[in-house]
């Protein structure tokens, strides 16, 4: 996995792993012109280079962390969740690339004045290798969503973000459906405030009766039902039980018009979708609306200067417009 690592002020815990880093490279170079020119090393460099070496008993942890360099990301914010951490409300954030879970001294110290961390063989580096230094560690009690486990709590040098790593992902189960409603505010205020908009069932299209124009000479046309496969007989019945319900269809004991039902089969094999074959009664005797259909050249032209675009769809669309009876 690729992570950029983001720096926003001087004194977060990647700048002290930087000028740590420094320090060290300093350090090895002063070492080697020592050796060369033949001149004994000096205690403190030779001991800084040797803590820094490896170790079979230190563990090594590379920690990735995605942070904030310009405006391109003030679109992305971090996902942050509350914890409660030995009785403490602590805002974290959500990091999948860092493998362990950190908290800057600052933090901690203002939470906990004075406490007293353990030591830790756990060495940190960033994704360019560079070694965040490490004060130690502590065991806590996190609670979140009445859960209540004890983890190991990194603290690190300088000021930074707080991050919630994979070992504690293992051990505490997030509530991801309230993280992503929380960040999709703005589209459940609008949900709940046209709420009848998106009920279950039919709705129907108000503002507007569809009227079909007949001539008034016209004779009545009644033809018989179609036969349907036997396979298809449940689905007919269960979908016309369906349309009844919803008060699309209203049975009738007698009509002078009658249409025959030309039953199709949805994708899924079962349920199927009734059509009226209206070419055979009201459509050769009504009058048809004129209105010319625009160009697809005409429709472009239109929206070329256009910003936001909305799409419409309507469930059952035909189905939602209720028929003028005059």
């Amino acid at each position: 996995m690729l992570y950029a690592i983001g720096v926003t002020r001087k004194d977060t815990w990647l700048e002290c792993a930087r000028k740590a880093k420094e320090k060290r490279e300093g350090g090895v170079q002063k070492s080697k012109a020592s050796r060369k020119q033949g001149r004994s090393t000096r205690k403190n460099a030779v001991r800084f280079v040797e803590s820094d070496s490896d170790s079979e008993d230190q563990e090594e942890v590379l920690l990735l962390h995605i942070g904030t360099v310009s405006k391109l990301d003030s679109k992305s914010p971090p996902i942050q969740v509350q914890v409660v951490i030995d009785e403490c409300n602590v805002d974290m954030e959500v990091d999948t690339g860092a493998s362990v879970t950190i908290m800057s001294e600052s933090k901690f110290y203002n939470l906990w004045p004075g406490r007293s961390l353990d030591k830790t063989e756990v060495r940190l580096q960033s994704y360019s290798k560079e070694t965040i230094p490490v004060l130690g560690s502590t065991q806590v009690s996190v609670c979140y969503d009445n859960q209540v486990v004890q983890l190991p709590l990194i603290v690190v040098e300088g000021t930074g973000p707080t991050l919630l790593g994979r070992n504690w992902l293992l051990k505490i189960q997030l509530n991801w459906a309230k993280l992503y409603y929380a960040s999709n505010s703005d589209l459940q205020s609008i949900v709940d405030k046209y709420s009848a908009v998106f009920e279950e069932g039919l709705g129907t299209y108000k503002g507007y009766q569809a009227k079909i124009h007949v001539d008034p000479n016209a004779n009545p046309c009644f033809f018989k039902p179609r036969t349907v496969p036997y396979s298809m007989r449940e689905g007919i019945e269960a979908e016309l039980s369906k349309l009844v319900a919803e008060g699309t269809l209203v049975p009738v004991e007698h009509s002078d018009w009658d249409a025959p039902i030309v039953p199709v089969l949805k994708p899924d094999g079962k349920t199927v979708r009734i059509c009226g074959d209206f070419r055979l009664t009201v459509n050769p005797v009504s009058k048809l609306d004129q209105y010319p259909i625009p160009k697809i050249e005409d429709l472009f032209a239109t929206l070329a200067r256009g910003e936001k675009f909305t799409k419409l769809d309507l469930s059952q669309a035909y189905q939602q417009l209720t028929l003028d009876d005059s």
